[in-house]
């Protein structure tokens, strides 16, 4: 597990600065699986309006034509008994170009491995809608599937999602996709309390 050094630094610089206002500055540390860079784009997930100093967790994406498939990964229930992994894709089309794909994902084709378990999810949601780009007005189509793990899962240090063919489908047509490994970071934020989001 990593440990960000800049973190903690940054908060008690943070924390210092803000003192004098009328917000009152409080550290904490978190938690979040970063994407292995070689595996996959890094692309930022944004935080809180109240947490200074993290970003609420890192995803990793991969162009395939015209559609960016962004995968985040997370554990939920953490303090319980029974924690679990969830994981939610993204898959964004350019509008700009043809028709937009018909985007399906099967779960019995995603596996979690594990400290030498392998975890199948279950689909928990999924949705799709249009939106309109505010640069070039051209109409994008997102689709989202939110899936979770068996407990006990998303509790070591490193964990590997591995796509089996036929997991991710574009119009019926089963698109590669290579697995991903992940490494839990520990960073330090700052939380302001009473929060004011901006």
């Amino acid at each position: 597990m990593k440990t960000s050094i800049r973190g903690p630094l940054t908060a008690t610089i943070m924390c210092m600065a803000l003192t004098v206002s009328a917000c009152a500055p409080i550290p904490y540390s978190t938690q979040a699986y970063v994407p292995n860079a070689a595996d996959v784009t890094m692309a930022k997930t944004p935080g809180s309006g109240c947490g200074l100093g993290t970003d609420g967790g890192k995803s990793g994406y991969r162009q395939i034509g015209s559609v960016r498939a962004q995968v985040f990964i997370h554990t939920a229930n953490r303090t319980t008994a029974a924690p679990n992994a969830g994981l939610h894709f993204s898959f964004i089309q350019d509008g700009s170009g043809p028709e937009p794909l018909t985007v399906s994902v099967d779960p019995t084709r995603i596996k979690l491995q594990e400290n030498g378990r392998s975890f199948s999810p279950k689909l928990i949601n999924q949705y799709g809608r249009d939106f309109k780009d505010s640069k070039d007005g051209h109409v994008n189509r997102s689709d989202q599937f939110s899936l979770s793990f068996g407990a006990p899962s998303g509790v070591s240090d490193t964990l590997r999602l591995v796509f089996e063919s036929g997991a991710i489908r574009f119009d019926g047509r089963s698109v590669p996709f290579a697995p991903i490994r992940y490494e839990r970071e520990t960073t330090t934020a700052v939380y302001m309390f009473p929060c004011i989001p901006a």
